[in-house]
């Protein structure tokens, strides 16, 4: 069977977003560092996190780009005003159309997600990916959320 079937992907148009982001390079499974410095970077800024989304962005696949070598984005959406400084740094993330997937579990089964998307739907559906990396928006918190009830939803610009 599958794995299209496991994970529904639907086509969403998505408004531009900006965020403030920690660059995180090595192991994905390792990026909580840099959601740390930007969550306590937020908080001496006085920045409402339940306001705006928590996100992630993976720039390398990791079948094959070395582990040492991957490059994460650790973001939360900001207003446009706020000013970063250091560490933190500052992008846009177009606008436009995306496949989207929700993942319901442990974050461990992104890469089934990836494989679905890349090599099952997108081949399947006569849609092509934007030269531009796929977004990760985290609904919930490992924190304080039973990682079986994780919510992540993958999205993979289109043209």
């Amino acid at each position: 069977m599958s794995n299209a079937s496991k994970f529904a992907v639907e086509i969403r148009e998505f408004a531009p977003i900006t965020v403030a982001f920690v660059r995180h390079i090595g192991p994905y499974i390792e990026c909580e560092a840099a959601f740390n410095e930007l969550f306590d970077w937020a908080t001496k800024e006085r920045l409402q996190m339940k306001d705006g989304l928590v996100l992630g962005i993976p720039h390398d696949d990791p079948e094959v780009t070395p582990p040492e070598e991957l490059r994460y984005d650790a973001c939360m959406e900001i207003p446009q005003s706020v000013t970063v400084s250091g560490n933190i740094k500052k992008q846009n993330i177009a606008g436009g159309r995306y496949a989207c997937c929700i993942l319901k579990g442990s974050y461990q089964q992104l890469m089934e997600v990836y494989r679905t998307l890349y090599h099952e739907w997108l081949p399947a559906s006569g849609e092509e990916p934007r030269h531009a990396p796929p977004i990760e928006i985290y609904y919930n918190s490992p924190h304080d959320t039973p990682e079986e009830e994780l919510l992540t939803e993958v999205r993979v610009p289109l043209v």
